[in-house]
């Protein structure tokens, strides 16, 4: 189900799929938790639950299959001196001097007043790109050398070319780097709010007068991606 405004141009009996994702959520909307449908699986806009870490590699899978722009924007061969990341295969996290050419992701994160190296977001941070099946991460803590004044500068000065060159950023939006990654290694914080509507069976006793035995067929039936069935018994 969707929830629209009146707008003129938007029939009452449905939308356009892909207003779904452009125009809708300006507005607000309730959406309708379908089954798989083969032909969506590299839309990244359709509506689920989302529950475990596949789904986030799915999408990595589909932005490097079809979207060539989501890419690392560096060259082939292109050098950063001073570059290092995590290896986050090691225990413990080991920083390595890397080729910027090299794959890699980077955190955004909010450092705080936490101490030591190893906060609880970067943590949660290396856990997650390793089940993502990557490797390295970028982080500004451990990889820029704090002590080097002149080299930290340097890197600073490169911090969009070194996110610019990610594979993708992990960003940490709930506190700081002592907080951690809520659903990595702690429980999330708060759940958002879902709402299931129970099926509502219809039952006659009659054909209903002069209403025809076979409606038309609704033309955005197969815009909304369900079946004539379930259109005709809920």
């Amino acid at each position: 189900m969707t929830l629209v405004p009146e707008v003129a141009l938007i029939p009452k009996i449905g939308v356009p799929l892909r207003w779904l994702e452009t125009e809708l959520p300006k507005y607000g909307l309730i959406y309708r938790l379908t089954q798989g449908i083969p032909e969506e699986i590299l839309r990244l806009a359709v509506p689920r639950l989302v529950g475990d870490i596949g789904l986030a590699r799915e999408w990595l899978d589909c932005c490097r299959e079809c979207h060539k722009l989501c890419g690392p924007k560096k060259l082939a061969g292109a050098s950063l001196p001073g570059f290092r990341a995590i290896n986050c295969r090691e225990t413990p996290l080991i920083v390595e001097n890397r080729p910027w050419s090299a794959s890699y992701v980077a955190l955004s994160y909010i450092w705080g007043k936490t101490s030591g190296d190893r906060p609880k977001t970067i943590l949660d941070a290396a856990e997650v790109i390793k089940q993502l099946g990557e490797q390295y991460l970028w982080v500004d803590r451990l990889c820029v050398d704090q002590s080097n004044l002149q080299e930290k500068q340097f890197l600073i000065s490169k911090m969009d070319a070194i996110y610019e060159g990610a594979e993708f950023t992990i960003v940490a939006a709930a506190g700081d780097a002592s907080t951690g990654l809520p659903g990595v290694t702690i429980k999330s914080q708060k759940l958002q709010p879902l709402v299931e509507l129970k099926k509502c069976v219809r039952t006659t006793s009659a054909a209903p007068v002069n209403v025809p035995a076979t409606p038309n067929p609704d033309p955005y039936i197969k815009l909304l991606g369900i079946t004539r069935a379930e259109y005709e018994s809920r």
